[in-house]
């Protein structure tokens, strides 16, 4: 019953995501209230399967794979609720959930306002939460079940039985889900051609607080992985937890680049280039993960079922698609003279593009997404 009315939430969930997609293309009255509708809908069925799977895994519900390879009848109480983001199916229903829940903020926020952006807006909200629905229902569906059901389930990693696993996976969640926002506004923007100040003071706070979010999430992080793992535990053992420190550093530049657009009217597409690299920093990282990772206490966990890349050619092809709107809107937008503040966002963008190729190094090295690596290690030591 469990199992059938969690799937059955996600795929309705998913059918009003592309009712919300295709809304702005074809309504002429009232594209924002139906948009609203959409969202209202997705927050509901969402929050009915996330409730579904906290429940299956504080009750014990074995008959969930998720259940049994996430908990277990002697895990705490406290641990079986973080269960819920303890790996890659449940993370992303969380990080859905969190979603839907911050576009109907928005829309609650904008109503009557923006009329121009605000029905792409929503549509650009819906298409990211399709994209994640279409992963939760047809390949990371944390509804399958066990046949035949054990009496026991396996229990959480011991590493994540820790007090920072309320704080650092959540955090990273907020932040990358805040950072949508931005994103959002930038690519209505786009296709309304409306790149000036308007859309960058509208999304000033949820920036801040996207990046406020990420400093915390990251410095728990780090905190966590010295107490557990000891010195070089964090930046030197996980490509994954070193790729969420990626959307920080376009984010950070954003907060600064925004200023110089308010206050000179300049830089108008190298903002919507940041924000719209910062949001492909978030997604494509979520899936750049190694097929058998050792011990971590991840923020971005692995599943079995969802073990590959199967998120990131549907990344590449949409933000190269962004990338040509991006050309075709710049103009003379880039300043003649490069100095001071602008040096400063070339060294970011150098940062980004370096911490990149460090952080996808380990898996694209080796052919089995770092198996072979761990093996050796383990071998050596």
């Amino acid at each position: 019953m469990t199992a059938t009315l969690g799937t059955a939430s996600l795929l309705l969930a998913l059918a009003l995501a592309i009712a919300g997609i295709v809304a702005p293309f074809v309504l002429r009255r009232r594209p924002v209230a139906v948009g609203a509708a959409m969202l209202a809908g997705q927050i509901a069925l969402v929050t009915l399967a996330g409730g579904l799977l906290v429940y299956a895994l504080i009750t014990g519900n074995f008959s969930l794979e998720y259940v049994a390879h996430n908990s277990s009848l002697r895990t705490p109480l406290y641990n079986r609720i973080t269960g819920l983001w303890a790996a890659l199916e449940g993370s992303l229903l969380l990080w859905e959930w969190m979603l839907v829940v911050f576009a109907g903020v928005v829309a609650w926020q904008h109503r009557g306002r923006q009329a121009e952006l605000m029905p792409w807006v929503l549509g650009v909200f819906s298409t990211v939460s399709a994209f994640f629905l279409s992963v939760l229902a047809f390949a990371g569906n944390p509804f399958v079940q066990l046949s035949p059901v054990p009496l026991d389930g396996r229990g959480l990693n011991p590493l994540l039985e820790d007090a920072d696993m309320f704080t650092h996976p959540p955090l990273l969640y907020a932040g990358f889900v805040a950072l949508t926002v931005p994103y959002a506004f930038a690519v209505a923007a786009l296709i309304t051609g409306r790149i000036d100040e308007a859309w960058t003071t509208t999304v000033r706070r949820w920036t801040i607080s996207g990046w406020l979010f990420l400093t915390l999430g990251n410095l728990f992080g780090g905190w966590w992985s010295y107490h557990v793992l000891g010195w070089g535990g964090y930046w030197a053992w996980d490509p994954v937890e070193n790729a969420a420190f990626l959307p920080w550093l376009p984010a950070t530049a954003f907060l600064h680049s925004i200023q110089i657009q308010e206050r000179r009217g300049m830089l108008k597409v190298w903002n919507l280039s940041l924000i719209i690299v910062a949001f492909a920093l978030i997604r494509a990282p979520r899936f750049l993960q190694p097929r058998r990772a050792p011990r971590r206490p991840p923020a971005l966990a692995t599943g079995d079922r969802l073990d590959g890349q199967p998120g990131v050619g549907v990344h590449a092809d949409e933000h190269r698609a962004g990338g040509r709107h991006l050309h075709g809107a710049a103009g003379n937008d880039l300043p003649a003279r490069r100095g001071g503040r602008h040096g400063r966002e070339d060294l970011r963008r150098c940062a980004v593009l370096l911490e990149g190729h460090g952080a996808a190094l380990p898996v694209r090295a080796v052919p089995d997404g770092g198996g072979a690596a761990h093996r050796l290690a383990k071998g050596l030591g």
